[in-house]
């Protein structure tokens, strides 16, 4: 009788050859990163065991054994994926900076991305909530059109996420957590600041604990720097007494 049990591997590849040929309907705004020349073939040489990804973050921490799985709103737009595979670099990029920053605070040493050796030395998992890349040159905020992307490709994180089964998942700013309770039933605040003060209290999701957090360009605009600390400092916090 053959063995039909596929590994954490299979899945992820087979996921991936169905995002493959996805189109978005708003082709105006998103578009599928392997519709960008050059996309695939950089992914088969610079991705984990050669293998393409579901999403260009994946190429910075992509460990399917991942404790941590963190989801950010969306990765940027088709001139900076174009870039980055022309140089295997991304411009200085400060919200990076300052994720590398946080995530040390929960005990992991993590570099600048695309560094081939550094993909699965962590167990750690990035990817986005919004699969897409922008066809203009903004990166921020999302219009309430952009927004309605997700709804295509939702599937996709879903089974991301059944096929890591992390111990923990930690959403990157409020357009993110508003697409991922979209997905999942979370309990509903009124405002992200409740969301972010209630970590901790929020409802599993596929069995992995869910926190929340604000996205670091906030800095100025919503939280500082110092609050932005001591939120990750009570995740870590949080984790450690699991």
């Amino acid at each position: 009788m053959q063995n039909t049990i596929e590994t954490k591997e299979e899945k992820y590849h087979a996921l991936v050859q169905s995002f493959k040929t996805h189109v978005f309907s708003d082709e105006k705004s998103w578009v599928n990163p392997y519709s960008i020349d050059g996309f695939d073939s950089y992914c088969k040489e610079k991705g984990v065991n050669k293998c393409e990804v579901l999403n260009p973050w994946n190429l910075w921490q992509g460990n399917l054994n991942a404790d941590i799985l963190v989801i950010g709103q969306d990765w940027g737009n088709k001139s900076e994926l174009e870039n980055l595979i022309k140089t295997s670099k991304e411009k200085s990029n400060n919200t990076n900076n300052k994720i590398i920053e946080f995530i040390k605070i929960l005990g992991y040493e993590i570099s600048q991305p695309y560094k081939t050796d550094n993909q699965t030395k962590n167990r750690l998992f990035f990817t986005n909530a919004i699969l897409g890349i922008r066809t203009g040159a903004k990166s921020g905020s999302l219009t309430s059109s952009q927004k309605k992307c997700h709804k295509e490709t939702w599937f996709y994180l879903y089974s991301l996420i059944q096929i890591i089964q992390p111990k923990c998942i930690i959403a990157i700013g409020g357009d993110t957590y508003e697409i991922i309770k979209y997905i999942f039933p979370l309990q509903n605040y009124n405002t992200f600041p409740e969301v972010v003060e209630n970590n901790g209290k929020h409802n599993k999701i596929l069995g992995s604990d869910f926190y929340a957090v604000y996205h670091p360009q906030s800095w100025s605009k919503h939280r500082t720097k110092e609050e932005q600390l001591s939120d990750w400092k009570e995740i870590a916090q949080l984790m450690k007494n699991k």
